[in-house]
């Protein structure tokens, strides 16, 4: 028998109700919980999670992977479980109800990977390796199998000294890597594949005690900020796009940081992409979200040219301002990542949960106060 998870009519509450393998005849008065359900629960609570209110439990998270592994192998056991999904846009077509879409399911996996603690972030890890396998072979489960990727990401330790959690994931890390690399065997002109050889380097290069890559981008105002701009201060990075609703949670809760230290050396600094900069200005207007706020996109013509002739320059009106690439030297992390910097450039946390986002910025904070104090006292004495 197979328990498949049912919402009632007369109750609308998920039970879990027999299934005859052979027939998949579901029990007379219950509906099969679609993919779409269990993807949206799947990204409710890992909105839910962000907020201080309601949090759900992982036990919680674990009932809804639960529920969408049932429910992509009913939609795969009745013919409709595969989207055609392009491996590289991540489109899909969704023409039924309960047709499985790959890329909002690895969307939902990831959004609830957003400030989990790394014990959950490693038992997240084996679930969402079980929902790849049980989308179809293709394009469905290279989507899968790349959310794996970035999920284990943050456990992978860049140096060879590892804690038994990060041996465990590196472990994990280059098995996935492998299985992506067989799956687009010929596809590519020797040596890994693109996503490959970019996972290698944003684990090498993104890590904890690792320098933070140089970028530029605009405000919402289009002025640009360089990432030197930010040395002598303690950072963090978040990334977020108006279509995660947990990373636009996450990021409305960064405001406690801005609020409890306001007085300090300390920046927040959001980052989206997008090509609509007129929906972002109206999106940062609802959310009005705390620090900073960075656009990677294309300004108008019209405030490009106040820009530069503001600057001393004059540019055509045909010609656009060349859109900002911090998301591109922090290697296009999915929303809700988020980078916590110290004063000197260096990262020292990531993708942590808010707790211990507090704590680590407190320490660091205090860190360059007292390197501030010892500064000032060096220069006294040598006068």
């Amino acid at each position: 028998m197979l328990l498949l998870p049912v919402a009632f009519a007369d109750e609308g509450d998920p039970a879990a109700v027999p299934l005859d393998e052979e027939t998949t005849a579901p029990l007379e008065g219950a509906v099969i919980t679609s993919v779409e359900h269990a993807v949206t629960r799947l990204a409710d609570l890992g909105a839910l999670r962000q907020r201080t209110s309601e949090r759900p439990t992982w036990s919680d998270i674990e009932s809804a992977l639960d529920d969408l592994v049932v429910a992509i192998g009913v939609a795969r056991a009745m013919g409709d479980g595969s989207t055609g999904a392009d491996d590289d846009s991540g489109s899909s077509n969704t023409g039924s109800s309960n047709t499985v879409d790959a890329s909002a399911v690895a969307g939902a996996l990831l959004d609830v990977a957003i400030g989990t603690e790394p014990r959950e972030r490693e038992q997240l890890t084996l679930r969402v390796a079980e929902v790849a396998a049980a989308l179809e072979e293709g394009a469905d489960r290279r989507l899968a199998q790349r959310a794996l990727v970035r999920v284990l990401e943050p456990l992978v330790p860049a140096g060879r000294e590892a804690s038994e959690i990060g041996a465990r994931a590196r472990t994990q890390f280059e098995r996935a890597l492998g299985v992506l690399a067989e799956q687009t065997a010929g596809t590519h002109d020797g040596g890994d594949p693109p996503f490959v050889r970019s996972a290698r380097h944003r684990v090498a290069r993104l890590g904890v005690g690792a320098p933070k890559p140089p970028f530029f981008a605009r405000d919402e105002a289009g002025n640009e900020l360089r990432s030197d701009e930010l040395t002598g201060t303690v950072t963090v990075l978040r990334f977020w796009s108006a279509t995660s609703a947990a990373s636009v949670a996450a990021h409305e809760r960064d405001a406690e940081l801005v609020r409890a230290f306001w007085d300090t050396p300390f920046e927040l600094v959001g980052v989206t992409s997008g090509d609509d900069r007129r929906g972002y200005l109206e999106f940062l207007d609802e959310h009005g979200f705390a620090g900073t706020q960075l656009f990677d996109g294309p300004i108008s013509v019209e405030l490009a040219d106040a820009l530069a002739k503001a600057s001393g320059r004059l540019v055509s009106p045909s010609v656009r301002a060349e859109p900002a690439t911090a998301p591109v030297a922090w290697g296009r992390p999915p929303a809700g990542t988020v980078f916590v910097i110290d004063a000197s450039g260096t990262i020292r946390g990531r993708d942590l949960p808010h707790a211990a986002i507090r704590a680590l910025v407190e320490d660091l904070v205090a860190e360059e106060n007292s390197r501030r104090r010892e500064e000032r006292l060096t220069a006294s004495r040598s006068r």
